[in-house]
Parts: C-alpha cells; structure tokens; sequence
C-alpha cells in the first residue's frame, strides 16, 4: 500500500489554517483533562492536529491517539491527525502522519517502513530546510521554528529571525510545500507571520485561561480566536 495522498493535497483548499498541537505536558502541568481538550481542539476544526506524548509511557500515548481518531471521527473528519516521533502508532492506529525532528528517523526511513504515512519535518535554521529540501525523499510539509520565546521545551533551539523566515518561506514555497510556523505563537504572532507560512502550529495559547473553567468551551474559544486571527481578522488581539 502506498500513501493516498502528497503534500500538494495540503495545500488545496483550506478552510482553517491552525495546525494545533496537544501537548501532553502542557496539559498534565494545568491539571486539565486530555479529553475535555482534545474535544475543545477537534470541535474547532483545525486543518492539521498533532498529539505530542512526552512524558507518557507507549500504551497511554496509544491509548490518547485512538481517542483523538475517535473524537475526529465525531468531530471533525476533516482534520488530518499527526503523531510526534511515533510512526509506529501513528501507523498502528490508523493516524494520517507522522512529525519527525532533526535527532528522530529520516524522512526517507519513515516512508520505508510506513508508506502510507505523510511525515512533517522540524527545522530550525536555513541551512536545515536547504538540507531537507536536497534530501531524496522530501517531506510533505516543513516546520520552521521557534518563530517567538517558547516555553513548550525545556531546551529550545535559537529564535529563527524574521530575514530567516522569509529566506525559508522562499525556498519551501518555491518547491510547492507547505510550511508550518512554531514555536511561541499566539493569535497576534500567528498573524504576524501568516503571509510568509501557511499553517500556524500552536501549543500553550491554545490552553490559556483554561484554570477554573470548563475546558472544552475555553480550548475551542481560543483556537477560534487564533484562527479568526490568522485568517486576517485585524480586531482579534492576543
């Protein structure tokens, strides 16, 4: 079996360019229910979701991803569904991809193994994204970042400057990929670099003011808010 579908799939008609990341960390640190987010995400319908299980052992990373394919059944069948680092469960159950990192297997491994996966590519500087745009098997889409101060990981790589964004933006476009901005994004930075990205991954904004409150309905208020900013509604702040 071979993958259903490239990288030019993603860049078609696009409803919503949010790519929203749940972030096991971010969600046990706040004491909020995986569910309750992963529902508050999923009702908002972003374009992309990836599930980021760091601090979790392989049956209740498992165990997450089958919730979010069933909720995305429910919710949003639109939304293509990403596991971080782990192609093997993304392929077990049944997930449209897999995001590697520069450390993780190469993209051309991944597609050896899991040929019906699309992968995504973290990179952090020019020099990587011209690296991977010359490797023999190209990504169906890049990550550029941290674009702002993240706190989402302990070690982050350096701020990738406006001049390199727009040096990447040039290169990853010219090849007809898409490219994902991350790192420290809210909805006024998300719309700050929406002309030079076309999806804008966020993490912690995505979970703000979510303490005392029903989870759900505040995780789905914030991702509708990041996307109404980056779709270009200029009277959203955040």
């Amino acid at each position: 079996m071979t993958r259903q579908s490239s990288h030019s799939n993603l860049l078609g008609a696009v409803a919503c360019r949010l790519y929203a990341i749940l972030d096991d960390g971010q969600i046990k640190v706040r004491g909020l229910s995986f569910e309750e987010v992963a529902e508050g995400l999923l009702a908002a319908s972003p374009s992309l979701l990836q599930y980021r299980a760091k601090q979790v052992s392989r049956e209740e990373a498992r165990a997450c991803l089958a919730l979010i394919m069933e909720l995305r059944a429910e919710l949003s069948p639109s939304t293509e569904i990403y596991m971080n680092d782990w192609p093997d469960l993304a392929s077990e159950v049944g997930a449209d991809g897999v995001h590697v990192g520069q450390m993780d297997l190469s993209v051309s491994e991944v597609r050896a193994r899991y040929p019906t996966l699309r992968v995504g590519l973290s990179t952090h500087s020019v020099a990587d994204v011209e690296r991977a745009l010359a490797a023999s098997a190209i990504p169906d889409y890049l990550a550029i970042g941290p674009l702002a101060q993240t706190g989402s990981k302990e070690n982050p790589d350096p701020i990738v400057s406006p001049g390199e964004l727009t040096k990447v933006s040039a290169l990853v476009r010219a090849r007809g990929i898409p490219l994902v901005g991350i790192g420290g994004l809210n909805a006024e930075r998300g719309r700050a670099v929406s002309e030079l990205v076309d999806f804008v991954a966020v993490i912690g904004a995505l979970l703000e003011g979510t303490t005392g409150v029903e989870t759900r309905a505040r995780v789905l208020d914030n991702a509708r808010t990041i996307e109404a900013a980056i779709a270009g509604d200029r009277s959203v702040r955040g």
